[in-house]
């Protein structure tokens, strides 16, 4: 079954949204929002440090992206690679890293993702 979600027009709710999935993938409830609006992120959103009822038992980090106008993919791309550098810098370096997006699917961005 496949369902199509309306995009979100607000970036505080997209990342509860992500924390919520997340949360039910890594079956660990205890993901939460990294700072808040202002503060320096490192490139992180949320995170999940690792519990007992992790799945592969590490920590994780998510960075989400709200595009709620069509984003090209050279642009998109670009914007990973910011984000990947801050998250590079950060205290969370043995964590999974993953980006959350509501852009639209692309081979372009998937391919540029694999390559890095």
């Amino acid at each position: 079954m496949n369902f199509i979600l309306p995009k979100l027009n607000n970036a505080d709710d997209f990342e509860e949204l992500v924390r919520d999935l997340f949360s039910i993938k890594f079956k660990n409830a205890n993901l939460q929002r990294y700072g808040r609006s202002g503060q320096k992120q490192n490139g992180i959103d949320i995170v999940g440090i690792a519990g007992k009822d992790h799945v592969g038992n590490s920590n994780a980090a998510i960075q989400c992206k709200n595009h709620i106008i069509k984003i090209n993919d050279e642009k998109l791309c670009a914007e990973i690679d910011t984000e990947l550098v801050a998250f590079d810098s950060s205290s969370f370096k043995d964590s999974k890293y993953y980006f959350a997006t509501s852009a639209l699917n692309s081979t372009n961005v998937i391919n540029h993702v694999k390559s890095i």
